[in-house]
């Protein structure tokens, strides 16, 4: 069931492109934690289960693999010129921080003509456009 969904996730996510190794480890973890929330045909949710009463989903989660904003702190910036924003991939709630979301920045390179994705960050303020995919 989670290779199923998580095959499912990426391709959606890519549309079959040549993303797939720079987002599986996150594209799994997103997998497992829509399979842990989401009532099963034949019980509740594995997190209901454990909570010992229904859960809701989380009201903040978004497509896996969408495009989005995400802020920049002020003291994460390299100067005063650098924009508030950057562009990225959401992929995920941040477990660690309340209200975190986890992204993967994005930046185009014109030359080989491919999106190159950074290392997964964390940021509270982000924009997701949940009908955008790159």
């Amino acid at each position: 069931m989670l290779n199923q969904l998580f095959r499912i996730i990426l391709l959606c996510a890519t549309g079959g492109a040549t993303y797939y190794e720079a987002l599986w480890g996150r594209g799994l973890c997103y997998a497992s934690s829509i399979i842990d929330s989401m009532p099963w045909p034949d019980r509740e949710s594995p997190n209901s289960f454990l909570a010992g009463k229904e859960l809701e989903p989380d009201s903040d989660r978004h497509v896996f693999g969408a495009y989005c904003l995400y802020y920049i702190d002020q003291e994460q910036r390299a100067g005063k010129w650098q924009p508030t924003s950057e562009m990225g991939i959401w992929v995920g709630l941040d477990p660690n921080t309340k209200g975190g979301h986890l992204v993967c920045p994005i930046q185009w390179d014109s030359l080989e003509g491919v999106w190159l994705i950074g290392k997964t960050v964390s940021s509270r303020t982000v924009k997701v456009y949940d009908d955008k995919f790159l």
